[in-house]
């Protein structure tokens, strides 16, 4: 028997007839340039990148093949932007262990993110 998972992750390149996801059942839906086998398997038609998205309406992932990659997904950069923002709070209330050794970059992280910061020397 064979195992069920995905086997392309998005973003990933892939030339026609390459399998991109093995599953039982339609748990991810064939997008765009993709197709659909007798055992669910989804696989590529078109030379290109793999993307996921989301079918609100069919409450499933849908698999397609683009011919351009996308981007990275914005998402990801506002996870970092709260990480910041958390960094700084403990900063606030910890100043004991700020950043001794960054120098300009802090001055500028202090810039962006703290309002207000002691160091204690």
């Amino acid at each position: 028997m064979c195992e069920r998972h995905v086997v392309i992750f998005c973003r990933e390149k892939v030339i026609p007839g390459n399998i991109i996801i093995r599953q039982r059942g339609t748990k991810y839906r064939p997008g765009k340039n993709v197709g659909l086998g007798r055992d669910h398997t989804i696989y590529s038609r078109i030379r290109g990148y793999v993307a996921f998205d989301w079918d609100p309406i069919r409450k499933r992932q849908v698999v397609s093949v683009e011919e351009t990659r996308r981007p990275i997904i914005p998402r990801i950069k506002k996870r970092l932007e709260a990480k910041k923002r958390d960094m700084a709070r403990l900063l606030e209330e910890f100043p004991e262990y700020g950043f001794k050794y960054y120098g300009e970059e802090f001055e500028e992280f202090k810039k962006t993110y703290v309002k207000e910061v002691k160091i204690t020397t």
